[in-house]
């Protein structure tokens, strides 16, 4: 590592040190490219280079991060921070450094921490490391690794599937355009925080069906809901989003999954349809 890029990395670990969520390493290395010019970036009028330029100094940053554990002149909790802040993966010799020094760790299984403690828990930091969804500074930064073009083009064709296995008479094309249109809704529904109308999603996922066509659609997603538990290829949030959204009854055996993953959930007394979630970590909590 050069002196430029160690002082970069100090730069950014000084920024980060009390963030709680995963910050953009995109917009952590532009701002360090401002600060160090000397760090072999040229600034650039002309934002297409400069965009280039930012891009490159985030992997290279990425690169060092992922030996983050070795770093020296860190403190274990400069190091943790940064692991946790940048959403990187940890040996299992390094949470047991973090365990003998008395923090609580979890971590999911790609090996990035998920949650953090202190041992006198002045400090506590939690999230699932959602793809696509970073902050800058405290300040949430959405974002998507995919050009636009690309994430346009797997949107459209989304659609497009959907509408042409509807059109299709055999069951089985059904089915699978009422997949399609799940994926779809799930993907647009991530950050809403109230119900939405199912219809109106079928209708914006399969612009021009006609009337019969969009009511079979509908009742095909609702039945595929109806039965979450068995959704294969969605996370245990987005199962909750979805029958959240769209007011879905849910089982005995749904609502204790959730509870063993610390959602603390309530029902109506009508449909048993989640009225209300948070995830609960000791003191802290995400609406």
């Amino acid at each position: 590592m050069t002196a430029v890029m160690s002082d970069v990395i100090r730069f950014i670990s000084d920024g980060i040190a009390n963030c709680n969520k995963p910050e953009y390493l995109a917009k952590w290395a532009e701002k360090a490219m401002r600060e160090f010019p000397s760090c072999g970036y040229a600034l650039s009028s002309k934002r297409k280079i400069w965009r280039r330029h930012v891009r490159s100094m985030a992997q290279q940053l990425g690169r060092m991060l992922k030996e983050v554990e070795e770093f020296e002149g860190y403190s274990l909790m400069e190091k943790l921070q940064l692991a946790f802040t940048f959403s990187c993966p940890v040996s299992n010799e390094f949470v047991q450094k973090l365990r003998d020094a008395k923090f609580e760790i979890e971590q999911d299984e790609r090996k990035r921490i998920t949650r953090f403690c202190t041992e006198d828990e002045r400090i506590v930091r939690f999230s699932d490391h959602k793809h696509g969804l970073k902050h800058f500074q405290g300040v949430q930064c959405p974002h998507n690794s995919q050009p636009r073009r690309v994430r346009n083009k797997r949107m459209s064709g989304k659609k497009g599937q959907g509408q042409q296995d509807v059109a299709n008479g055999n069951p089985s094309s059904e089915v699978s355009a009422a997949f399609n249109v799940i994926r779809y809704i799930s993907d647009k529904i991530g950050n809403y925080e109230k119900p939405e109308s199912l219809s109106k999603w079928c209708r914006e996922a399969l612009k021009e069906c006609s009337p019969q066509t969009l009511i079979r659609m509908r009742s095909s997603v609702r039945d595929k809901l109806g039965r979450i538990e068995r959704l294969e290829g969605y996370s245990l949030m987005e199962k909750l989003q979805l029958v959240f959204m769209f007011s879905l009854p849910v089982s005995d055996e749904f609502v204790k999954l959730l509870k063993e993953a610390k959602f603390n959930i309530e029902q109506d007394e009508k449909k048993k349809n989640p009225s209300f979630f948070y995830r609960r970590w000791k003191h802290c909590s995400i609406l």
